[in-house]
């Protein structure tokens, strides 16, 4: 009997360096005693720096910490030390998570993921509990090699069209170390790719479309206010 993935969700847990938790819950196709998921995330890996990287399996939720509002099939990786996901150093764990069913493996999807806290504040924006001064540049596609300029030029954020010809975007600023304001009203099928995008590390937030006339500095002040006004 075969069953397929239907959707991912990453949830940090616990943001503790000391010992961070990530849960992981799938839904498949259909759910039956024998559908399980296994896999492992492995890690950290970071552009920027040297890593010793090591493997956290998969494992159950224990009984007590399991609750209506989350997918029956949830798991959860234990990491200890782990090192946190910020534009100077992304540091990222990947691995396979794997839907079994009956036995045998159904399907198979790679990811990959960050772990990091945002907060908006009087003040600005905090990352991991530290404020970091935006600097930003609108584009629409970027290569490797772009990216690594922007960077050591001390650009921090990407304003992005959120349109399905530009999504490889926020991969690449997962891994180069950028935040990723998304620009709406630039495709019919937003709200899909909004659901797809909002797990990445990377992802910072949206940009109305009111804002596409708007340079980089001005559509994150309008992102940073609106925000500090509770409207995001």
């Amino acid at each position: 009997m075969t069953n397929r993935i239907r959707r991912i969700e990453i949830y940090n847990h616990s943001l503790d360096p000391v010992l961070a938790e990530v849960w992981i819950s799938v839904w498949s196709e259909y759910h039956t005693a024998t559908t399980e998921v296994r896999g492992r995330l492995m890690g950290p890996r970071c552009l920027y720096s040297s890593t010793v990287e090591v493997a956290y399996p998969l494992r159950p939720l224990p009984p007590h910490q399991k609750s209506a509002d989350r997918a029956d099939l949830t798991v959860r990786a234990v990491i200890p030390e782990a090192n946190l996901w910020e534009p100077q150093c992304p540091f990222l764990y990947y691995g396979p998570i794997e839907l079994w069913q009956d036995g045998q493996c159904c399907d198979r999807i790679l990811l990959s993921h960050g772990l990091r806290s945002l907060q908006c504040k009087e003040r600005g924006l905090y990352i991991n509990g530290r404020p970091l001064t935006l600097r930003g540049r609108r584009i629409a596609h970027c290569l490797d090699e772009e990216a690594t300029l922007l960077h050591q030029t001390g650009y921090n954020v990407l304003i992005v069209p959120v349109a399905t010809d530009s999504l490889t975007v926020w991969e690449q600023a997962d891994r180069f170390g950028f935040l990723v304001l998304g620009q709406l009203g630039e495709d019919t099928d937003e709200t899909r790719l909004m659901e797809m995008l909002r797990s990445h590390a990377s992802c910072l937030g949206w940009l109305s479309a009111e804002c596409r006339t708007l340079n980089a500095e001005e559509a994150i002040d309008w992102y940073i206010n609106r925000a500090q006004s509770g409207a995001m």
